[in-house]
């Protein structure tokens, strides 16, 4: 094997292990809400210690050396595993399908689509500190009439516009 036939098999290897690191980071996601939620639900010594995995992994992938990366990954592996666990163990819970889990400016919110999903949530989640639980039905209800009007507009001239904030003037 060449030199560039080695170099190229270690570059699979590290995407590869990337890869892998991106499957963990995406089923926490799916069933946590993210490493956000889970690092505001355990201790602080807890996040301090994820948030220096956090920067070690991404120090060993910008470093692009598939042995540090794979090294890294399993590190990562065993602190999602070591948080998940601490969360779990404080009382707090994973996110059940139909509730989902959004951070916008510094609030966080639990979302159920119906009025009804409300208790269960709220008896899953309602001790979380700094949470809003919320329905979209409850959403709709707090949205002026016009408002309808007005977004229907927008989607009328362009499909695809994205809001950033909206201001009542």
């Amino acid at each position: 094997m060449g030199k560039q036939e080695i170099e190229k098999y270690l570059s699979k290897q590290a995407q590869k292990h990337i890869a892998e690191y991106r499957k963990h980071e995406q089923v926490i996601r799916r069933d946590w809400g993210g490493p956000n939620r889970l690092k505001r639900l355990c201790s602080p010594d807890m996040k301090e210690r994820f948030e220096k995995a956090e920067r070690m992994v991404q120090k060993a992938i910008d470093s692009g050396t598939a042995e540090s990366i794979k090294g890294m990954v399993a590190m990562m592996e065993r602190a999602f595993f070591a948080l998940v666990t601490e969360v779990n163990e404080r009382g707090y819970v994973y996110i059940q399908p139909n509730v989902r889990y959004y951070e916008f400016g510094s609030k966080n919110y639990l979302v159920v689509d119906h009025d009804h999903e409300l208790e269960n949530a709220l008896e899953r989640h309602g001790q979380e500190p700094n949470t809003i639980l919320i329905s979209m039905e409850q959403l709709f209800k707090f949205l002026p009439e016009e408002m309808a009007d007005i977004l229907k507009a927008v989607q009328e001239l362009s499909p695809t516009a994205k809001f950033k904030s909206v201001e009542h003037k």
